[in-house]
């Protein structure tokens, strides 16, 4: 409930992701963390295709979670092993436009429909194993590694019909469709040292090697013009069997807490290194329909957040947090991977209570952001459509549940 800004004051085994080195400063006994969530994500589209009407698009689905358990291996009393599995990314968007105009409409002779159609499914996957060790009072040391899948599915769909005066008309279809899946392990490292009441962390990320992947790709393309006019074509390429591979980069984060009488507050940042455009689907044939290409580029980025935390009693703890997630879309980049490309700002507020001997958390998130999309698409270019403006929120229940033995 803390937002994520716990780098340097991980209190549960969440810390296998946060800061892998603050593990052997956990001072309870949990053995098994778990969380479910519930997220409402809500997107308006505002000015669809120019037409000046807004579509809003509500969806609801379980949010990414964690569960982790600790193992204890006898001997290895300052040493700590934790197994994981989380949800890192899960993440869908449907977007369906249309505009009609008739001849008053447009103020000319022809009328013309329009229809655009986009969606996006990624998810991430993470298996990972981390060890942990107290060097000594104050300084700890962590490192885990993941495995990663990704999965992720995109379509472009848009059509656009025009009659002219004289009966004749024009016709374009484009549909551009990608799948697919890679796998990639890499290494975080942590450390915390504890000078109390303040507490500091440092990790680094290492880029992400890859392992296997592949994916297909389908382009259509159909444009019928008027027989005044030349350049009608119909093409397609479906192409199947490609090798896949997603990049990541280094990543270093920061984070501090101090502690004042029963309130403690915390600081997080976290840079990225830029990703270089390269493409993610390789063989085959690319050169015959250049928008069969899947690139993907990142810029580098520095996302931060602040927290602080109340504890009331023994038993209960109030949160609060507020975090910022930068873009990594490069502006007027070549990357195609994704139809977003905005800032998203997350709040989130929460309490943590004990039962018995389970310590629960239970909370709320709410995230938001919003920009001008210009989607990579021939057809909107060609058209001289103007896609609008797309807001986003989004609203999560967190419940977790931390048990001791």
């Amino acid at each position: 409930m803390l937002g994520g800004n716990v780098v340097g004051s991980v209190k549960d085994l969440s810390s296998v992701y946060y800061n892998p080195g603050a593990l052997p400063s956990i001072k309870d006994s949990t053995m098994v963390l778990s969380t479910a969530a519930f997220e409402f994500n809500y997107f308006i589209w505002k000015n669809v295709l120019g037409t000046g009407k807004n579509l809003d698009y509500l969806q609801t689905k379980p949010a990414p979670s964690i569960f982790a358990i600790r193992v204890r291996l006898g001997g290895l009393k300052r040493s700590n092993w934790v197994l994981s599995y989380l949800t890192r990314h899960d993440f869908e968007l449907n977007l369906e436009g249309r505009r009609s105009l008739n001849n008053t409409e447009i103020g000319a002779t022809e009328r013309s429909f329009d229809e655009i159609r986009f969606h996006q499914r990624v998810s991430e996957n993470w298996a990972g194993i981390t060890w942990a060790y107290k060097y000594n009072a104050r300084i700890s040391l962590g490192i885990s590694q993941f495995i990663i899948l990704r999965n992720q599915r995109n379509r472009s769909q848009n059509l656009g019909q025009i009659i002219y005066p004289d009966s004749s008309g024009e016709s374009q279809v484009y549909i551009n469709e990608f799948y697919y899946w890679s796998t990639r392990t890499f290494w975080k490292m942590g450390v915390l040292l504890d000078y109390s009441p303040l507490t500091v962390g440092v990790t680094i990320s290492t880029p992400g090697i890859h392992i296997l992947g592949s994916g297909w790709t389908f382009v259509a393309i159909s444009e019928i013009l008027p027989p005044s006019v030349s350049g009608s074509r119909m093409l397609s390429d479906y192409q199947e069997g490609l090798k896949a591979h997603y990049k990541s980069s280094w990543a270093v984060s920061f984070g501090m807490s101090y502690r004042l009488n029963n309130t403690q507050l915390h600081f997080s940042g976290e840079w990225f290194q830029k990703i270089p455009a390269y493409r993610v689907l390789t063989g085959g044939n690319m050169t015959t329909v250049p928008i069969s290409k899947v690139i993907h580029e990142a810029k580098s980025v520095f996302n931060w957040g602040v927290a602080a935390e109340n504890r009331l009693s023994e038993r209960l703890t109030l949160y609060g947090g507020f975090t910022v997630d930068r873009s990594f879309t490069v502006p007027g980049g070549k990357s195609n991977l994704s139809f977003t490309s905005w800032d998203v700002y997350h709040l989130s507020i929460g309490s943590a209570f004990f039962v018995w001997k389970s310590y629960f958390t239970l909370g709320v998130s709410y995230s938001f952001g919003g920009d001008q999309i210009t989607p990579s698409s021939f057809y909107l270019k060609n058209r001289g459509l103007s896609f609008g403006e797309i807001k986003s929120r989004r609203l999560k229940v967190l419940l977790g549940l931390s048990l001791r033995f």
